[in-house]
């Protein structure tokens, strides 16, 4: 008894602690603007005094509408600001930049039939270089890119001919490819840079003095359309109302150095071990009952478990959303606790904790499978209470199994991208976890802290399935 009550207090005591560490981590950020901005102003904005996500357009405005409250949304196409209008959820909008297009290739020249990598066509950067590839009259196969920054990334590579970016995109990788072609006004739609202020943001004040940021300028941008722009002095200098010369040194310039390796590794093993211990009890639980238990709809509660392992984690992560968005039956009831799963560091939790449960839940089955019932029987059959039982003899001889099972399950909750990205969202140091952040860099042109991340993930993997199987021999040894 004291043994038992001795391995509770340790659980819990891990439990909390990691909790106030973890979302303690995550407190640093809350009086920081977050800022939600389109992929290609990545090396462009102030993210120094800010929490920075960049992403396409539509997904960041998906998340809006899915619940998500930024301080600020800075979209590459009007068209998704117009959407969160419709829906009520746009505070205050400007435009503050203009764009251009360009074609850009590692090499000199262009074959006659080039392969060229654009956005994707959901992306705005994708739909503006499509109307201008068609303008243009250039006969291409088209390749699409998750974002213009991966497109331009696949150029650089010389994966493929070239790629349609946007001007300024082109203007930071000017050392590795070759401007080939400018397209003009004409050939697209106009590009435009619209930023909005959420209702329901989280700092208002902070929101409108990032607004105010914006407006002053963003170096390798155009300026927004109705500004002036001259240098003309009076006799006191300067006209007292006249607007920024968009030649000049902004009050910001490009500060975002991608993914942090160290925030996105401690990040995984923060939202792993907390999914494992979160776990635990329901998975102990589960597996005793499908080891010990035959009952009408056992079958039916073994496909519910089976489900997150075999559907794609991006469903997985869909359907988890709309269970906790604010609106739904179960998002209400936390909302009005406080509480919110969606785009934060419980989500990322959530996510990882239903994705990892299956393994950890057959796993502790198997194990229970393995213990010889007829040890159970003599302890009963000498007075001894069924959960005495379960406590001094079937637990501790299923344990290697349950252990081995936390750690597959603690594997399988560091490699999840999919659930992860649709439910909690890519926020660093909130929710970028490894495969985030990997998949983050993968997408700009710049790979620093590539490597860090994929030896991170190979040695913890190895690790993982290491200690794996020593546990199940250590298992097969005491069956």
């Amino acid at each position: 008894m004291k043994s038992d009550s001795y391995i509770l207090k340790i659980y819990i005591t891990l439990l909390s602690s990691l909790s106030f560490m973890f979302f303690g981590s995550c407190a640093e950020h809350r009086d920081q603007p977050e800022i939600y901005a389109a992929a290609s102003l990545a090396p462009y904005l102030d993210c120094q005094k800010a929490v920075c996500s960049f992403e396409a357009s539509s997904r960041l405005a998906r998340k809006i509408a899915g619940g998500a409250t930024p301080d600020v949304f800075i979209s590459a196409d009007p068209q998704w600001v117009t959407y969160l209008e419709k829906l009520g959820l746009v505070q205050e909008k400007r435009v503050v930049a203009t764009g251009t297009l360009v074609l850009v290739s590692a090499r000199q020249n262009l074959p006659e039939h080039p392969r060229l990598a654009i956005a994707s066509r959901n992306a705005p950067a994708g739909r503006y270089a499509s109307s201008a590839i068609k303008w243009a009259g250039i006969k291409a196969r088209l390749v699409e890119a998750p974002n213009v920054r991966g497109a331009l990334r696949w150029a650089m590579r010389g994966v493929v001919d070239g790629a349609v970016v946007y001007g300024s995109d082109a203007a930071s990788a000017r050392k590795n490819v070759h401007v080939l072609r400018r397209f003009p006004p004409e050939s697209h739609d106009p590009i435009l840079y619209v930023a909005m202020i959420p209702v329901g943001a989280p700092h208002p004040a902070a929101a409108h003095r990032y607004m105010d940021m914006l407006s002053s300028g963003i170096r390798g941008l155009g300026p927004p359309p109705g500004a002036t722009i001259f240098t003309k002095k009076t006799e006191n200098g300067f006209s007292a109302d006249r607007q920024r010369n968009w030649n000049e040194k902004p009050r910001f310039s490009g500060t975002y150095s991608g993914p942090s390796p160290s925030k996105a590794i401690m990040l995984s093993a923060s939202v792993a071990s907390l999914s494992i211990l979160f776990s635990l009890p329901l998975a102990v639980a589960t597996g005793w009952i499908l080891s010990r238990k035959r009952f009408r709809g056992r079958s039916v509660l073994l496909i519910f478990i089976m489900a997150p392992m075999v559907m794609p984690p991006v469903v997985t992560g869909y359907i988890l959303l709309e269970l906790f968005r604010p609106g739904a039956p179960l998002g209400s009831i936390l909302s009005s606790l406080g509480l919110s799963v969606p785009f934060t560091f419980a989500g990322a939790v959530m996510a990882a904790s239903v994705v990892g449960f299956p393994l950890f839940a057959l796993s502790a089955r198997s194990a229970f499978d393995t213990v010889d019932r007829r040890l159970e029987n003599v302890a009963m059959s000498m007075g001894i209470t069924p959960s005495e039982v379960f406590r001094r003899v079937t637990l501790p001889l299923a344990l290697p199994g349950i252990g081995a099972g936390a750690l597959l399950a603690f594997a399988r909750a560091m490699g999840e991208f999919g659930a992860t990205a649709v439910l909690a969202g890519n926020v660093e140091g909130n929710t970028r976890t490894i495969p985030l952040a990997i998949y983050t860099i993968l997408e700009s042109p710049d790979d620093s802290g590539l490597s860090v991340l994929l030896w991170a993930s190979l040695v913890i993997s190895f690790l993982a399935l290491l200690g794996y199987e020593r546990l199940i021999r250590s298992s097969g040894r005491r069956e």
